[in-house]
């Protein structure tokens, strides 16, 4: 069980998304054990996410490369970890890989789910019931907290944070912004692949249409990956649009979607970045995946789904003719974007 003083150590995901739906669980081990010292160890590429969240006092950063360096890298993780001297380590991760990791750094208490053969690693194994399994996955690391730390669950929800200098930096963005009307961010990528994305001619359709209905400004989100995706996307508007992808810093773009109040965005990490901002409501496009495990959490989102025959499926690319992300039309996410604009 977690202790109720010292440091607990916390390993999250590995993915945008999955760190920010941690962030429920997170908030919910500060409010149960508030006088913990609260560690976090991540990748690089989600730090981001947890930088200014009030539940966390420290992150440590692990980034294992290829092999040979991949040995390097761990042993270097290790000897942080040590020097750290956690008191117990809460694996929010699945691989095996986090907890040899826990194991090998000494950590005395190593608390997470016996999946990938990891069981005997762990001095606290974690199961999780049929029902929360195939609910929501922010349920799945509330439900981990609860048994970790022998009390209820709880429903903090995922919460990501901005500070001034990342609102200092999305208003200047703002301010380069063409036309008067509303700024509806867009997030065209996913990082699972093609198979999640509503597809590039849709995408630049849609546009132009919301340019011309409310003189939208329309900003493309995203990072490196998605920058040629976003290129190509501006290529073939007719209207002007505004990309950020690959070229400014996750928490300013947090921050400009914070200002919009208004987000579209397919399965994607950045669709629950989206819904984890105060007052911002997410027009949600599914296809392969399923709403009831990974739809933006909480109250006011819009989630737009056609499963076809074939639903659902783990496919990075398409094998047949995409009819899930297809048959969602520019009209019927017009009336989505409208719907939350007249709500204000």
């Amino acid at each position: 069980m977690i202790p109720d003083t010292g440091t607990v150590l916390v390993r999250v995901p590995n993915w945008i998304g999955d760190t920010v739906m941690a962030t429920g669980g997170l908030a919910m081990l500060r409010r149960v054990r508030p006088a913990v010292t609260l560690a976090v160890l991540a990748k690089p590429w989600v730090t981001s996410v947890i930088a200014h969240h009030p539940a966390v006092d420290q992150i440590l950063h692990h980034n294992p490369r290829h092999f040979p360096r991949r040995i390097v890298d761990f042993c270097d993780t290790c000897c942080r970890i040590r020097r750290l001297a956690p008191n117990a380590g809460l694996l929010l991760h699945k691989n095996f890989e986090s907890a040899l990791l826990f194991f090998m750094s000494g950590v005395p208490i190593r608390i997470g789910r016996p999946t990938d053969s990891r069981g005997p690693l762990l001095t606290q194994r974690i199961t999780l019931d049929s029902d929360i399994l195939t609910g929501h996955q922010v349920h799945h690391y509330h439900t981990i907290v609860a048994k970790a730390a022998a009390c209820a669950p709880g429903n903090d929800p995922p919460r990501v944070y901005v500070s001034d200098s990342d609102r200092s930096a999305a208003q200047q963005v703002i301010d380069r912004l063409p036309g008067s009307g509303p700024i509806i961010p867009l997030a065209p990528g996913a990082a699972h692949g093609a198979a999640k994305c509503w597809p590039p001619v849709r995408v630049a359709g849609w546009i132009d249409r919301a340019v011309r209905r409310w003189d939208a400004r329309v900003v493309l989100l995203g990072g490196v990956r998605e920058s040629a995706l976003s290129e190509r996307i501006s290529s073939m508007t007719q209207q002007p649009v505004f990309t950020l992808a690959g070229g400014y810093p996750l928490l300013t773009q947090a921050a400009v979607i914070a200002q919009a109040g208004i987000c579209i965005a397919n399965d994607s990490g950045l669709m629950h970045l989206a819904a984890a901002l105060p007052g911002v409501r997410v027009v949600a496009l599914f296809g392969p995946t399923i709403p009831r495990e990974t739809a933006p959490y909480g109250a006011g989102h819009i989630v737009i789904h056609h499963p076809p025959a074939c639903w659902p499926c783990k496919h990075r690319s398409c094998p047949e003719d995409h009819d899930c992300m297809m048959g969602i039309s520019a009209e019927q996410v017009i009336d989505a974007v409208e719907t939350i604009l007249q709500c204000g």
